[in-house]
């Protein structure tokens, strides 16, 4: 682009009524570019809502709003063009307002030059400094300082040279800040009167300098032709083809055509260098390289592009480019990054702080970005820069940037386009700051993600579980660590791998640094969330009971996370409730005002707006509100869904009571097993048990002090029936209740993923084993004492182990042997229990969480059954026997091992 053509753009700021928008009406009139009909409207209007009196009111040219207008004051920036001499403007005017410094901002972004006023009558106000720091961090190097309303100082020399001093100690300033603006010109004026505008007064007779019109024809266009690497950032893909599309884009043929069904045009503002036809260039992010095949500039073909323009490119074969990408040449490339230092200007009402996550976008693309550290913030007395932990609205400062993905940019200083962002807040969407990118961090070289051999996925299969994180959240008092307790002991009873992190007692290790403000709020929850995201990688199912009273806050833990694996779950208690229960004393100190910034009285607390599940706790039990938070993880498929009939160990009351009517019916049948071949109690109970998702240690410890009393009764009823072997009995006790003693310590520290498949594949090999007997006639052995003995220990330490031994080792064993079906069941349901006191009491001591009401349902189903097993087994033949109850046995086993499977 030629210099002469370029149209220079000029920044008109400072504070609020310092005669912005009279200078640039009054500068439009004495230049002539106002046309008869806006000279016209111009002076209806003054007369109507002028404030000059009976001199034209120039502001009204720019003060379009009615809100303008009416308060007098520029809220939107409004652009006027000029031309004069042979060059071309576009005049910006931005507010002076500090609620409208965003407004400011976004002009100077595009600026190349500006005209900084102040009133003379009050000097330098810290927006006037502001102003001339925004302008400075955007590259505006040129700078006019026009000191307005000199005629109401009387023309006074001395106040004009104590303000041109006062604007070389801000130069001064900015050069000790870190940028360089030329020395500004300093020029005397009355905007109103049209002083020192277009021509020199006779009130200035002590200024010899140029006129803001001089200064303007004076000032040099940017050096678009500097290469620093050219620049496209995609904004739009131009496509048409053949048919259809081309009547909606309105294409000519020359476009459509170039022997190419379809036209893929790259739109875009070219920056940094030029980029001609036949270049080889490549696309990032992705890296891919290309050539240039067409440039256009509107509807015209040309060779190459300068800087400034807007084109579209072609590029040679078929490429996946989309809004966001930018092509660049192959070999100058701009680095690429996901760590920055920037420094920023704060638009927004909400404070930017650290640790709280923003949407970054540029034009090479949007991330997620979070602000590590906040650096510092820019004192305007001086420029200095200020220790600070969050930056309020209209704050200049550095920060430290962390963003999602890698991607390409130049340092603002060497292209202001690719160097530039915004931020955006995720819930509100509003413009919450604009930065220029100083340099990448070192350590986003330096760092690099480690490949770990073992996946996360491995981990939780080792654990037999999924694992996600429930996050409880409510105020102070509202349940939350309570329900968290009760939750994490049911998910333990059933057997997960479980981990609770409580926000007091984190307060004492991890996070002791941290307080209460906000931005240690921020922090405390940062931590927390990835804390939490390691330990699910581990495979555990983790527990959180915090306040975490920022919904952004929440979310920014939601997003660390995959999809269905974050639970936010709502404990939402009234704070009258909360307030009443107090049993920390906090309440009642926050009122007084002994504790700031304490949630639900001196700081607030956002409530979620989409959580996955809301206990009411102030109007519930914990142990109903942990078993809802089960409910709704089985139903997400996070955990074993339980069978129709009944739900793990460790519930509510209604809870224990249908599992008291289930297991009623389970030791019924099972002991009926039982009694007819000394075998299936254990085996079966402890199957259903299990795949029910109930803990090895707690389905044991029921179990075995349930057959305290059924395998009694059934003895007795053998007795009653048939007969006992006195020697099998004792040794088969004896061992037992060692094997069993044994046996306890292992099941209760034995991993429930490993003590399935064990269980399934013992009950596999004893069933076929019983089967087997049926059909196959073994020849009868003599049974040493040594050899029974061993027989009882094994069977004792097996079933208490898988929850069944004794049937399927000692009865198949000694029934094989030619022992009397009768004679083998009553010894064994005898000496059974001997080692079922053993079992029970060594089980109940170890585990010392045993479900009550479960061990009733069992004895009491097992004690119907225990008469009537034996009298069957008196008189129903064996073989018959043997086959049904080997075929419950291989079809428990396999269902058992289908249940272990992930």
């Amino acid at each position: 682009m030629k210099t002469a053509d370029a149209v220079l753009r000029i920044l008109a700021c400072g504070s609020v009524d310092d005669g912005k928008s009279t200078l640039i009406g009054h500068l439009l009139f004495l230049t002539g570019n106002l046309t008869e009909d806006q000279l016209e409207v111009l002076h209806d209007e003054s007369a109507r809502l002028g404030r000059s009196g009976a001199a034209p009111d120039y502001s009204l040219l720019l003060d379009g709003l009615l809100d303008e207008r009416q308060q007098g004051i520029t809220i939107d920036v409004a652009h006027r063009y000029l031309a004069t001499g042979g060059r071309k403007y576009i005049l910006a005017d931005a507010p002076g307002h500090e609620q409208y410094t965003r407004n400011m901002a976004t002009a100077a972004s595009r600026c190349d030059a500006a005209i900084l006023l102040l009133d003379a009558t009050t000097g330098f106000l810290p927006q006037t400094r502001r102003h001339a720091l925004i302008c400075a961090l955007f590259g505006i190097r040129q700078l006019l300082l026009v000191v307005n309303k000199m005629d109401l100082t009387g023309w006074s020399r001395e106040r004009f040279l104590e303000i041109s001093e006062h604007c070389r100690q801000l130069t001064d300033d900015l050069r000790l800040f870190g940028v360089c603006p030329e020395q500004p010109v300093v020029v005397p004026v009355s905007a109103l009167a049209g002083d020192n505008l277009t021509a020199r007064s006779p009130h200035t007779p002590w200024y010899d300098g140029p006129t803001v019109l001089d200064w303007l024809q004076s000032v040099p266009c940017a050096d678009l032709r500097r290469d620093n690497g050219a620049r496209l950032p995609v904004q739009y893909v131009l496509h048409a083809g053949q048919q259809g599309a081309d009547s909606r884009q309105g294409l000519p043929e020359l476009l459509r055509g170039s022997g190419s069904d379809v036209f893929r045009g790259y739109c875009g503002h070219l920056s940094g260098g030029p980029l001609q036809q036949g270049e080889r260039v490549a696309i990032l992010p992705s890296g891919v390289e290309t050539s240039v095949q067409q440039i256009w500039s509107g509807f015209r073909l040309i060779e190459k592009a300068e800087p400034g323009q807007e084109i579209a490119l072609t590029l040679a074969g078929e490429q996946d480019v989309a809004r966001g990408d930018c092509i660049v040449p192959a070999g100058n490339r701009p680095e690429q990054a996901d760590r920055f230092k920037v420094r920023v200007v704060c638009l927004d009402t909400q404070a930017l702080l650290p640790a709280r996550r923003y949407r970054f976008r540029s034009a090479c693309g949007t991330a997620t970005a979070e602000i590590t550290r906040i650096r510092n913030r820019i004192g305007l007395a001086s420029y200095q820069r200020l220790a600070a932990d969050r930056l309020e609205m209209n704050d200049v400062g550095e920060v430290e940037l962390q963003l999602s993905r890698q991607l390409p940019f130049d340092p603002y200083d060497r292209n202001s386009q690719t160097g530039s962002f915004v931020l955006i807040d995720q819930g509100s969407h509003a413009s919450v700051a604009c930065g220029m990118i100083l340099h990448p961090l070192r350590r986003a070289a330096n760092i690099h993600r480690h490949r770990e051999t073992v996946a996360p996925a491995e981990r939780a299969l080792l654990k037999a579980q999924s694992p996600c994180v429930i996050w409880l959240t409510g105020l102070s008092g509202s349940g939350k660590s309570s329900i968290a307790n009760a939750l994490e002991r049911l998910l333990v009873d059933q057997g997960c791998h479980t981990m609770l992190l409580d926000g007091d007692n984190l307060r004492h290790g991890l996070n002791r640094d941290l307080g209460f403000t906000e931005p240690d709020r921020i922090e405390n929850i940062r931590r927390i969330g990835e804390v939490a995201k390691l330990m699910t990688e581990a495979g555990l199912i983790v527990i959180t009971a915090f306040i975490s009273p920022y919904r952004s806050d929440r979310d920014m833990v939601r997003q660390m996370f995959a999809e269905g694996d974050f639970f936010e779950v709502h404990v939402a208690t009234p704070l009258a409730v909360c307030e009443q229960r107090d049993p920390k004393g906090l309440y009642r100190l926050a009122r007084s005002g002994v504790i700031p910034n304490f949630t639900g009285i001196n700081s607030p607390y956002e409530e979620p707006l989409q959580a996955e599940l809301v206990l009411a706790a102030g109007a519930s039990q914990t142990a109903d509100d942990a078993m809802a938070i089960v409910g709704m993880l089985r139903s997400c498929g996070k955990l074993q869904p339980a069978t129709d009939q009944a739900v793990p160990v460790g519930g509510g009351v209604s809870s224990d009571l249908q599992l008291f009517w289930v297991c009623l019916g389970i030791g019924f049948g099972a002991q009926f097993v039982a009694g007819c071949l000394g075998m299936g109690y254990s085996v079966t109970i402890s199957s259903v048990l299990l795949s029910m998702g109930i803990s090895p240690s707690v389905a044991s410890a029921s179990v075995h002090t349930s057959e305290v009393v059924n395998r009694l009764l059934s003895g007795l009823a053998h007795y009653r029936y048939g007969n006992v072997e006195t020697r099998t009995f004792k040794l088969l006790a004896l061992y037992g209740m060692a094997g069993a003693f044994i046996g306890a310590f292992v099941v209760v520290h034995t991993p429930v993923s490993l003590m399935r498949p064990l269980v399934a594949a013992g009950l596999l090999v004893m069933g076929l084993r019983i089967l087997r007997s049926a059909f196959r006639q073994l020849p009868q052995a003599f049974v040493q004492r040594t050899r029974l003995g061993l027989l009882g220990f094994i069977g004792g330490f097996v079933d208490v182990i898988g929850g069944g031994g004794w049937g399927p080792v000692v009865t198949a064993t000694l029934i094989l042997q030619g022992k009397a079906t009768n004679l083998v069941v009553g010894s064994i349901n005898f000496a059974k229990f001997f080692v079922a006191v053993v079992e029970s009491a060594t089980l109940l001591l170890l585990l010392k969480s045993p479900n009550w009401l479960m061990i009733a349902g069992l004895i009491a189903g097992g004690a119907v059954a225990a008469p009537i097993a034996a009298y069957t087994c008196a008189y129903v033949p064996k073989r018959l026997l043997t086959i049904l109850v080997g075929s419950l046995v291989c079809l428990l086993s396999l269902r058992t091992l289908l249940r272990a499977l992930p």
